[in-house]
């Protein structure tokens, strides 16, 4: 499993732990990102989690994988992926910054600012 994914499950989960009925929502939203991840390797081998997302440029991948994982769903489950993808790049955010890393802290905010706020309209 995908550490992100499992870290922004953790997330969630710790918001709702008062609301067990939040539970089924909380799977919902891991298994759209695992479907959406396992789409994006179809074509590029090389991706093994969410964090290969910024350390290259590969955002024609990542829309073309958002369409096809969203082509039953409509663009309703789109834009919740690109909602579930900024979560996801604010975790990888705070786990840059505790490490100490400026590049990869760099990297991050630029796929924050330019392809979540930006592209993902």
């Amino acid at each position: 499993m995908n550490d992100t994914i499992v870290n922004f499950a953790e997330n969630m989960f710790a918001k709702c732990a008062k609301q067990p009925h939040q539970f089924q929502y909380v799977k919902q939203k891991m298994r759209e990102l695992a479907r959406f991840l396992l789409l994006t390797r179809d074509p590029n081998a090389s991706i093994i989690s969410l964090m290969d997302y910024i350390n290259r440029p590969i955002f024609k991948d990542v829309i073309r994988a958002a369409r096809e994982t969203c082509k039953f769903d409509g663009l309703d489950l789109f834009l919740k992926l690109g909602h579930s993808l900024n979560k996801c790049a604010g975790i990888l955010k705070i786990q840059v910054i505790q490490a100490e890393d400026p590049i990869m802290k760099q990297k991050v905010l630029d796929f924050l600012l330019c392809f979540i706020r930006q592209e993902w309209k």
